[in-house]
């Protein structure tokens, strides 16, 4: 009613200026001879106030209207449980950047072939790497509160590396001579895990979909392979042997010495996007997060692995079955007494 009531006003205001305006600009105009001293500055003025004064005061009734509807929405009550609310099953996946961190000169059973002696120190360890690859798994969401939920996943995570390293050096030729030459050492490694993981996430802001995650990794090596090569860069003729082979110790196995679990602190965003169905909630989450080793990868060399991972999870609420209200009576009229019925 107040709302109607200011909308009348500034209505009855409006049409009130509206006629003063049209006079006004009669007299700008000249139409008026009985106000020679009218200007055409004061007509551009009132046109200016005219249009200000009742473009406000139909904004600001809008405004009031979406504030009041805004407030009484509100408080209505909401029959639908909230999806942060509820348990959550979820299969997600995506890429991740194996950063493998590596300081050694060469794998336990898998030396080099160049010796290390007081002539020839050899190559270089082999050092740092990045690789790509990907990961995937399945889980659940158990809200702790409206704020807090944990998430345990079982998932499985590719960590293959290429880990090479190079030599300068010189070689003999066929016709006696020497010449400047460019060995490259290699291991090809293909690393696969399978862990647990879980991840405390924290929703930042109530009625978003933002939340800061922590937590850890824990993860069993199932996959340790490494191929073994040495390949002769330059000069782009001749080889290792008279036949002109180009590679030379040629071999592959399994990495010995692994840590057989691998342990990773866990950190990480998550955006969940709710969508409500017939019975339950659909979340798409958008997820990053990065692990940082606590293991080494091997007992015997300087190689620990860490990862920065993106991808997507996809997760189903089943929403809770809504008991039918019993419907509310008025109360009887005054005066009213309820008939009782005769015991026969």
């Amino acid at each position: 009613m107040l709302l109607h009531s200011y909308i009348m006003t500034s209505f009855q205001n409006t049409y009130i200026s509206k006629h003063s305006l049209h006079y006004t600009l009669r007299q700008a105009q000249g139409e008026d001879r009985f106000n020679p001293h009218a200007e055409p500055g004061e007509a551009l003025s009132t046109i200016i106030a005219y249009i200000l004064t009742s473009k406000a005061a139909w904004i600001l009734a809008v405004l009031l209207q979406c504030a009041i509807t805004q407030r009484a929405t509100a408080q209505m009550p909401n029959s639908e449980t909230h999806w942060s609310e509820l348990v959550r099953i979820k299969i997600g996946g995506g890429v991740m950047a194996n950063q493998h961190w590596a300081n050694f000169p060469e794998l336990s059973g898998y030396p080099v072939f160049t010796p290390r002696d007081s002539f020839n120190a050899g190559p270089a360890n082999f050092r740092n790497t990045l690789s790509y690859a990907w990961y995937g798994g399945i889980g659940v969401d158990v809200p702790l509160s409206s704020a807090f939920a944990l998430g345990i996943m079982a998932n499985a995570a590719s960590h293959n590396a290429l880990l090479t390293t190079s030599e300068q050096t010189r070689v003999g030729t066929a016709n006696g001579a020497s010449a400047d030459a460019l060995i490259r050492y290699v291991y090809d490694t293909r690393v696969l895990t399978t862990g647990l993981e879980a991840m405390l996430a924290w929703r930042m802001f109530e009625g978003a979909g933002l939340s800061l995650c922590a937590g850890a990794r824990g993860a069993w090596v199932l996959d340790r392979r490494v191929f073994q090569r040495e390949e002769l860069v330059t000069p782009t003729f001749g080889g290792f042997t008279p036949q002109g082979d180009r590679q030379r110790n040629v071999r592959q196995g399994a990495i010995e010495n692994v840590e057989q679990i691998q342990a990773h602190a866990l950190a990480g965003l998550r955006y969940d996007i709710a969508i409500s169905l017939q019975g339950s909630w659909l979340l798409i989450t958008p997820e990053v997060q990065i692990g940082y080793p606590l293991t080494r990868f091997t007992q015997t060399e300087a190689w620990q692995l860490a990862f920065a991972r993106g991808g997507l999870a996809i997760s189903i609420a089943a929403k809770p079955e809504e008991k039918p209200r019993e419907p509310v009576l008025p109360p009887p009229p005054s005066g009213y007494t309820v008939p009782v019925q005769k015991k026969e």
